[in-house]
This record gives C-alpha cells, structure tokens and sequence, in this order.
C-alpha cells in the first residue's frame, strides 16, 4: 500500500485507484466509465474548529471490552462492487434516453 499511496496523486476520486472503471472527467457516452468527482470538484474548502484533545482512554476494562466484540471474517467483495458499478452505468444510461 505504501508503494500505491507514493506513486499515485491523490484526489479523493475513485479514479485514483480503479482508472478502467471511474473518470473524474465528465464522461462520453461512449466512454461508459463511472463519474467519480476529485474532492475539490465535490466539496468546498470548509473551516474546521479544534477539538478539545482529551484521552479516552482512562480505564483498563475498556480493553476487556473491545474484545468481546465478534471477530468479522474476511470476505472479497470484488464481483459484488462490479455487480452495483455495473447498475449504476445502467441507470445512468436510462437516464440520458428519458
């Protein structure tokens, strides 16, 4: 992930890392790629206020209980995200034809 993160320009567009599926250029209809927006494209520069810093962390028994929660099995959920990629295309396509 390093190597990933140190060749590739980050915009906040889905284009960064899946360029074959998703354009953060307006795409053809011939293209059929998913729009995916930059950050700067989709939201503007906001103006955030600091937070108090404090520690969460103030008692050991919150560690006994971060390990009660179930331990969540690792599932590739590759064909699944193609699968609703691939919807969104459809629609998008039905909704140039009305």
């Amino acid at each position: 992930m390093g190597q990933f993160a140190k060749a590739v320009h980050h915009t906040g567009s889905r284009e960064d890392y899946w360029k074959s599926i998703f354009t953060s250029e307006t795409p053809s209809a011939i293209e059929c790629k998913v729009y995916s927006p930059t950050l700067l494209d989709a939201w503007s520069d906001q103006t955030f206020f600091r937070l108090p810093s404090i520690d969460w962390f103030t008692m050991e028994s919150f560690i006994e209980d971060l390990q009660t929660f179930p331990i969540i099995k690792k599932v590739d959920l590759t064909n699944k995200v193609l699968e609703n990629i691939q919807q969104l295309k459809n629609i998008n396509k039905l909704k140039s034809i009305i």
